[in-house]
């Protein structure tokens, strides 16, 4: 759990509560009656392949331990609706949360702010996307990087989590903003975004927040499930 004060403009943004949990989805457990909201119903309805519709199940289950560890006698299952940009939020709880997984990773994020998440498996880097989704200067950045690999997962990732956090997922393209350099935050109509990331051995984290500049650093906690 975080607790952390920083600054936004002319007013103190205060992160009262920050909780990163992932789990490694081939060494978890799953229960047979697993306690799921009906919106992660619906999203397992339309997931074909096993693997994405295991990761997706075992991010709301982080989630539910994410809530009880909040609060220990909060209902489940879940009720999670969807905001007018289409961004999710649960229905009778303060706080706000996001949600990822990558190869046969899942990871939530909950908080008392507005939150994007994202988690990346070290991917190769592919060049005809560098072009395509990158911008000149992010380009120069991973095409000169010594572990282009690193760089090219690095920068995806941060994409994402703005994304997330602003809650307009890719209908925002993403050669349209820059995240090379994140130290000094990132504006959106007319509100800063700050970032922070970590890496577990190959497999990347960037929370992104509406705080000015870095965020203090994050510690994801890993967890088995059950």
């Amino acid at each position: 759990m975080l607790h952390s004060v920083c600054t936004w403009g002319m007013m103190t943004r205060v992160i009262q509560m920050l909780n990163i949990l992932w789990t490694d989805t081939e060494q978890s457990l799953l229960p047979t009656d697993p306690p799921i909201s009906e919106y992660r119903k619906k999203k397992l309805a339309l997931i074909k392949p096993e693997q994405a519709r295991r990761c997706s199940l075992c991010a709301e289950l982080l989630l539910n331990k994410a809530v009880r560890i909040d609060n220990e006698v909060f209902p489940l299952p879940l009720e999670i609706g969807t905001k007018s940009n289409g961004k999710p939020f649960l229905i009778g709880h303060e706080y706000e949360f996001s949600i990822s997984h990558s190869a046969h990773y899942a990871a939530c994020a909950l908080s008392d702010l507005p939150v994007g998440l994202d988690i990346q498996n070290l991917s190769k880097c592919d060049e005809r996307l560098v072009k395509r989704c990158f911008t000149e200067i992010e380009q120069n950045y991973i095409l000169s990087s010594k572990d282009r690999d690193a760089a090219f997962t690095r920068l995806w990732c941060r994409k994402e989590s703005f994304l997330k956090a602003i809650g307009t997922g890719l209908r925002l393209p993403l050669v349209s903003f820059d995240v090379s350099e994140i130290r000094t935050g990132l504006d959106h109509q007319g509100v800063a975004y700050g970032f922070r990331e970590c890496c577990v051995d190959e497999l990347f984290f960037c929370i992104c927040m509406p705080i000015d500049g870095l965020l203090p650093e994050i510690k994801p906690q890993y967890c088995k499930l059950p």
